[in-house]
């Protein structure tokens, strides 16, 4: 028997080779290799327990459209105006969301917000603080983002921004004022052209600390990748030998990227997704270490085929 620690649920569904478990937060479960299932992301979705999935979507909790397309990094695109959910499922081209005495039917598309989306929404830690990064799909701009912060995922958001983060995307803010060691919320607030405000979010980040840190190892791009080359990024306080290696899911080396002193400052590799014999390798889960000196930092990125 296998398991992966994420928390308490109340309802699962299984979807392709991944599993939605719900409770006060979406997880999202790779169980390709069913011998170790991997968590590939969450967000919250309070209000309920309400759980139906729908090719790129799930609705979730009470009641929230997410956007699962990047597991890595689910996003709340909506929510509908329910009761408390006790349970919800697809029927046809409507979501019918149980409560403890009734039934809601909704149409899907109408909690969706189908004028502006993200295609990826991603945060990391560096030394001069954390850096948000974040794009529209669908070819429509908003007339501009607000960012927000807490240091919990449900409540308590204030804004950061004093002006907006203005078109054209992609969008990135840096966000300096931070405590080494503590665990950020961020959520993006975003305005159409009409008046209208959609919210992205939230995304979480570790602040690793500042400049004299050694190594900060970045979140590679894109993740998940369906094709193509992925970079990694990294952020050096000070000169010294870095070595980059990726990994299978097991820690079996699969390519060596790098070996060679670096400056301070920002740097970055890519991976073209093959092996050191120039074969591609297969669809999965993998790992990129960076190692200087007595430092070593790994994460995970996701290949698609």
């Amino acid at each position: 028997m296998t398991s992966v620690e994420i928390g308490g649920t109340n309802r699962v569904a299984v979807s392709g080779s991944r599993v939605y478990a719900v409770g006060s937060a979406l997880h999202i479960i790779d169980v390709s290799n069913p011998a170790s299932p991997v968590a590939l992301g969450s967000v919250n979705t309070p209000g309920g327990y309400g759980l139906a999935t729908s090719e790129s979507y799930v609705y979730a909790g009470g009641l929230h459209v997410v956007d699962v397309s990047n597991p890595v990094s689910p996003i709340v695109l909506g929510s509908a105006n329910t009761r408390a959910v006790f349970d919800a499922a697809i029927s046809g081209s409507y979501v019918v969301v149980a409560h403890s005495n009734d039934l809601t039917i909704l149409e899907p598309q109408c909690s969706i917000p189908t004028d502006v989306q993200l295609s990826y929404l991603r945060v990391f830690s560096q030394p001069q603080g954390v850096v948000l990064e974040w794009a529209t799909a669908l070819g429509t701009e908003l007339s501009g983002f607000h960012v927000f912060r807490s240091l919990q995922s449900d409540r308590d958001y204030r804004r950061i921004t004093t002006q907006p983060v203005l078109p054209p995307s992609p969008y990135h803010f840096l966000d300096s004022n931070l405590h080494a060691g503590l665990v950020y919320y961020y959520r993006l607030e975003g305005r159409d052209r009409s008046g209208g405000l959609q919210v992205f979010g939230p995304v979480s980040v570790r602040f690793e600390g500042g400049i004299g840190k050694q190594l900060v190892l970045g979140q590679a791009f894109p993740n998940p990748v369906l094709e193509g080359s992925s970079t990694i990024p990294f952020t050096m306080g000070t000169s010294g030998n870095v070595r980059i290696r990726v990994l299978d899911f097991a820690g079996k080396e699969v390519r060596h990227l790098m070996d060679e002193i670096v400056d301070p400052g920002e740097h970055s590799v890519t991976w073209d997704g093959t092996n050191e014999r120039g074969e591609r390798v297969p669809a999965g889960i993998y790992l990129y270490q960076v190692r200087s000196r007595s430092i070593e930092a790994t994460r995970k990125l996701i290949r698609l085929r």
